[in-house]
């Protein structure tokens, strides 16, 4: 439990892809195109 609330955790879910579960960790940024196509979807 304390490796899952540590920082090296929600870095290595963030790193691939995941939220991440602590503040001051940010999300791995998304994929450009991903992105595009979410907004061409469901608007900004």
């Amino acid at each position: 439990m304390e490796w899952l609330l540590s920082p090296q955790y929600p870095r290595m879910i963030a790193a691939d892809g995941s939220e991440p579960i602590l503040r001051g960790i940010s999300p791995r940024q998304g994929v450009p195109e991903v992105i595009e196509q979410w907004r061409d979807r469901f608007g900004s």
